[in-house]
């Protein structure tokens, strides 16, 4: 994935991938994970969240398995 803006969306796709990749790895909540976000300077609503993991979140699974060489 590269750092480019996806289509209709505000933000690199690296602030929502390392979003979703810790969501994914560690035991944060969706709240803790906005924390991290607003720590960071961005806003996140919680649809905007659940968005991003259904729409990403199997992107991500596809290339962390590509590198994996699973």
């Amino acid at each position: 994935m590269n750092d480019a803006k996806p289509h209709c969306h505000r933000l690199p796709m690296t602030s929502i991938q390392q979003a979703i990749w810790l969501c994914s790895r560690f035991p944060f909540s969706d709240r803790d994970i906005q924390k991290f976000l607003h720590q960071r300077g961005i806003e996140v609503s919680q649809e905007t969240w659940r968005e991003w993991c259904i729409e990403f979140g199997p992107l991500l699974a596809k290339v962390c398995t590509a590198l994996a060489g699973v």
